[in-house]
């Protein structure tokens, strides 16, 4: 759980950097676009997690591990589609509301654009990690394969 956290606050801590100088426009097209591909690519990875086949496999240590990395990787890909989802309905609630605050009497936050790239970047940052688990999925099926073929 603390690596999930961390994972998350580098998105945050950048949509914070970015938010009081880079507007994003309600009206633009551009979360719903990223939500969408989040939405796909999560029920492509939940579709891989639960394909991988592990019959075959003969060492129960072995089996045991892989089905624990996998509910692993399963979980995160949850938190990261709930989160994503979470503040995405967060920033569609938010259109049209004005609401600003400012720090250090120097770095003005609209609470909108401050959501809206929190989101974003989370979206982004799980797109990222659903294609690096992607590519670990699939390398390990490929081992596997290849293990039990070496007879």
């Amino acid at each position: 759980m603390n690596k999930l956290a961390i994972r998350l606050s580098f998105p945050v801590v950048l949509a914070v950097a970015l938010a009081p100088f880079v507007s994003l426009s309600s009206d633009s097209a551009i979360l719903q676009t990223f939500y969408s591909v989040v939405g796909v690519m999560f029920s492509i990875a939940m579709g891989l997690i639960i394909t991988v086949d592990l019959n075959g496999i003969k060492n129960k240590g072995y089996i045991g591990t892989i089905r624990k990395n996998l509910r692993d990787v399963q979980s995160s890909f949850i938190i990261f589609f709930s989160i994503s989802t979470g503040l995405y309905i967060i920033q569609d609630f938010l259109k049209g509301v004005v609401f600003k605050f400012s720090f250090f009497d120097y770095v003005n936050y609209d609470l909108y654009t401050l959501i809206a790239w929190i989101s974003l970047l989370c979206m982004i940052f799980s797109i990222v990690y659903f294609v690096f688990n992607f590519i670990a999925i699939k390398t390990l099926r490929d081992d596997i394969t290849d293990t039990l073929n070496e007879d």
